[in-house]
């Protein structure tokens, strides 16, 4: 009895020493796989509907860990934690936002991480926390269903507008209105023969505009070549006028000049007179001058101008 007793006891103890070396062979395994993986929280405020314990991380696309855990946050009821495990070189930064991601039409959710550009730091564990916090960004399939009700308020004021607009009072200006364009399209359309012919008579008053300016045109032009040719030879009388009277008041000049001297007590009183006709031959020559100028630069207008009205007899 003693001897079996004793082998009773050895086998026990053996046992729990294997149980024990597996446990310990477990738990290390654990640890090393642990070191491998970073653990985070996401507090979710709208419904997690589809995302269950063991669905996927994904950054930008690329698996990167699991849901470890999915409880209501024990500090604020109205927040779902989300406690995921993802891998320890997984770009995770202050600037990283969580969204939901579900998968085509059977509902099944998953998380899907996201990162913006530049240098990032670290995200660090907040206090009061056990796992550092990654803030939440609402998903596109969210932002369209937040943005359903207001979608549906506008459109039922479009609606109460249009039948605002398509009541009995607004049918029957509008009724008037078509009534009046349709007068107004069928006035048109008889006045079209007369607008036609408007525009035909307007064609043939342009034609005749031009023929006009054409003759006009070549009337000033054969006035103008008649006028140039009678003129020359006057031209040519006014220039020899011109240089005779410098010419003559140039000799007298030179003759009260000479003459100044000896006989200045006999010319006292001729001389006043000399000088007067030598500045009134002055003047005379620069009014031929200008002229002649006038008549070189423009005849028509010069001619023009110096015409005088007829005078008629009553």
């Amino acid at each position: 009895m003693e001897t079996r007793a004793n082998y009773a006891l050895i086998g026990s103890i053996v046992l729990a020493l294997v149980v024990a070396i597996f446990g310990f062979i477990i738990w290390v395994s654990k640890l090393e796989l642990d070191k491998d993986y970073a653990v985070y929280d996401i507090l979710f405020e709208s419904s997690v509907a589809g995302l269950t314990e063991g669905a996927p991380v994904r950054y930008k696309g690329i698996s990167i860990g699991q849901v470890r855990k999915l409880a209501i946050d024990s500090k604020n009821p109205s927040f779902i934690r989300a406690t995921i495990k993802v891998r320890s070189d997984a770009p995770i930064f202050e600037d990283t936002t969580a969204s939901l991601d579900s998968q085509g039409f059977t509902g099944v959710a998953s998380i899907l991480l996201d990162t913006g550009p530049g240098a990032n730091k670290p995200l660090r564990i907040r206090p009061g926390e056990e796992y550092p916090v990654i803030q939440v960004k609402p998903s596109q399939m969210q932002e369209l269903f937040s943005s359903v009700p207001q979608v549906m308020a506008q459109a039922s004021q479009t609606i109460a507008e249009l039948h605002k607009l398509l009541g009995d009072e607004n049918r029957a200006l509008i009724t008037s209105i078509l009534k009046n364009v349709d007068k107004v399209s069928g006035d048109i359309a008889h006045t079209t023969p007369d607008l036609h012919k408007s525009l035909d008579n307007f064609n043939s008053m342009s034609a005749e505009i031009k023929e006009t300016a054409a003759a006009y045109r070549q009337l000033a032009s054969t006035l103008d070549q008649s006028v140039t040719t009678d003129l020359k030879p006057a031209l040519a009388d006014v220039h020899k006028t011109t240089q005779a009277l410098n010419s003559m008041a140039a000799d007298l000049e030179g003759m009260v000049a000479d003459s100044r001297g000896p006989i200045t007590a006999f010319t006292n009183n001729t001389l006043p007179e000399a000088a007067e006709f030598i500045s009134e031959a002055r003047r005379l020559a620069a009014t031929l001058s200008r002229v002649a100028e006038r008549l070189e630069r423009d005849p028509g207008e010069f001619l023009s101008q110096g015409k005088q009205p007829e005078y008629k007899t009553k």
